[in-house]
Parts: C-alpha cells; sequence; structure tokens
C-alpha cells in the first residue's frame, strides 16, 4: 500500500506545481482596471455590479457578467468601466467574450489568480 501511495502523492505534486507555474504570469500588473469607449455628456449609467468573491481552494475563481440580464436593450453601450479592487496585482483578468462597445449587451468573462480572489465593479454607460 505504501509504494501507491507515495506514487498518488508524486502525481499530485507534479499536477499543482505545473498548474502554479503555468498560471503565474497570467493577470501580471498592479491593477487590472480598464475604461472601454469614450462617454458623451449625456450619457447614462445602464448597469452597475459589484464581483466579489473570495479565494478557493480549488484554484481559480470565474465569473460572467451579462449585460442586460434579460436581453431586452434598445440602448447601445458606449463605455464600459471595469474596476479591480485590488490594486496589488492579487486580483484578477477580464476578457469580453461577446458584444460590447457599439453593441446593445455584452458578456465579460473574469477569472482570478490561482488560490485568490475576485473584487470588480462594473459599470456600463450607453446612449440616453
Amino acid at each position: 500500500m505504501q509504494p501507491y501511495r507515495s506514487i498518488w502523492f508524486t502525481i499530485l505534486v507534479v499536477e499543482v506545481s505545473t498548474i502554479v507555474l503555468t498560471s503565474a504570469g497570467v493577470c501580471k500588473a498592479p491593477s487590472h482596471t480598464a475604461v472601454l469607449g469614450k462617454k458623451a455628456p449625456d450619457d447614462k449609467l445602464l448597469y452597475e455590479t459589484r464581483i466579489k468573491q473570495t479565494w478557493s481552494i480549488f484554484g481559480f475563481i470565474e465569473k460572467f457578467v451579462e449585460y442586460p440580464v434579460n436581453r431586452k436593450n434598445e440602448k447601445n453601450i458606449t463605455v464600459i468601466e471595469i474596476i479591480d479592487q485590488y490594486t496589488n496585482g492579487n486580483g484578477g483578468c477580464f476578457s469580453i467574450i461577446e458584444g460590447g462597445v457599439g453593441y446593445n449587451h455584452v458578456l465579460i468573462y473574469f477569472i482570478s489568480e490561482f488560490l485568490r480572489g475576485l473584487d470588480f465593479i462594473v459599470r456600463i454607460y450607453g446612449e440616453n
């Protein structure tokens, strides 16, 4: 029984090391804040939410933000503000999966650093 235990332990150590080493450079920056688009004086806030979750023992935290939630929106998005509340580089990254500025919808994907949490404020502005 002892040889099998050491084999499984070795496999586990190799797998965890691989995950940590390959994810080391994914989101390296002091902050991951971005402002996409340009706000006009008559634009209004269409949507605001906060994505906040503490770290997970299972590695990465993944979240999606979809606007509009009910998929009924006539107004085009002019600005997307994504504000990283972690300023020490331990937050996460985001990616626009679908839509965005110039569209009437957006789907944003967030992923944390390995064994870290997420804390972002998302604001979406549009034509009045």
